[in-house]
């Protein structure tokens, strides 16, 4: 195998972080898991929102959840942790039904997932930083740790 192709996988499969700020991050309409309204992330100015996108068969997405969701508990009015997937929403429920996380949870088609977004059709989990005024700040692929994230969150308060 050419070491560009082992290159690639293992950037793939390990994800790295990257800082990348942006003017805005394009909107981005969700089903919420537990209600009907459709919520998009402009709902969560003000605060930092870490836009999480994962799936219920990516074993480095279920292991980064607890971090993720208990920064939602430390920090409520400066945080929005956002879980989406592009699984159906009962698969979502029932995957949940079981592991009470804070956070808000909700679904999206992955066809409708638009650049930076898209990057999740690639590569899971990949988690998207806005700052509180809803700028793009940080794309970080692959999962991390509790440190590292309230670092970030530490970061753009």
């Amino acid at each position: 195998m050419p070491r560009w192709i082992a290159s690639l996988v293992l950037l793939l499969l390990t994800g790295c972080a990257g800082s990348r700020p942006e003017a805005g991050a394009p909107p981005l309409a969700f089903q919420p898991v537990r209600g009907e309204a459709l919520l998009d992330l402009g709902a969560f100015r003000g605060r930092v929102v870490l836009v999480n996108l994962w799936a219920t068969w990516c074993a480095p997405c279920v292991a980064e959840m607890p971090a993720l969701a208990r920064l939602q508990e430390v920090h409520p009015a400066d945080l929005a942790v956002v879980f989406l997937s592009d699984e159906p929403p009962a698969l979502v429920r029932a995957f949940l039904a079981d592991r009470p996380f804070a956070g808000t949870f909700g679904t999206v088609e992955a066809g409708r997932l638009e650049e930076p977004y898209a990057l999740a059709r690639l590569m899971r989990p990949v988690t998207f930083v806005l700052d509180r005024d809803g700028r793009l700040v940080e794309t970080v692929r692959g999962a991390r740790d509790e440190a590292f994230f309230a670092e970030r969150l530490a970061a753009y308060r």
